[in-house]
């Protein structure tokens, strides 16, 4: 069974945003200046954005939030990445890296972009990039051994 397979089957017991449109997708793109893995495209075409076992996956969200009082469930990339660019100088820097999840404390997860159409989530382990998943799905599935591991 692959991990997209047992991803399916456990996100029933998550929280999942709703599909999105490839036109949607493009437009993050555009407006991010990158080209976003085959896999992590597939991923918010089906999914959007997910919530599950600790781990959240940033996506592309309704844009029916921005009219409203409320505030969104799910982070959106591109907002999020326009926060980190902001902030942070090695966002500034290295516009290719998408921030796509967090522990919820100090360690963001990355893509990088620069290799797609391969899918890398990266992060830092005592000053040293790492590839800490190379499948978003196992990712998800294994987030908290992936931050105990590595953090």
């Amino acid at each position: 069974m692959t991990s997209k397979e047992i991803f399916e089957r456990v996100i029933k017991n998550g929280m999942v945003s709703g599909n999105v449109p490839l036109n949607l997708v493009s437009e993050a793109e555009k407006k991010l200046g990158v080209i976003f893995p085959n896999q992590y495209i597939e991923f918010l075409k089906e999914y959007g954005a997910i919530m599950l076992n600790g781990c959240e996956i940033f996506g592309i969200i309704s844009t029916d939030w921005e009219k409203s009082d409320e505030t969104p469930l799910f982070s959106s990339v591109v907002n999020e990445t326009e926060i980190y660019r902001k902030k942070n100088s090695f966002f500034a820097e290295n516009l290719s890296y998408i921030p796509i999840s967090s522990d919820g404390y100090s360690k963001v997860f990355f893509l990088d972009t620069n290799l797609s159409p391969k899918t890398c989530i990266k992060s830092f382990d005592f000053g040293q990039e790492i590839c800490a998943s190379k499948d978003i799905y196992e990712f998800c599935l294994n987030f908290d051994s992936i931050c105990d591991f590595y953090f």
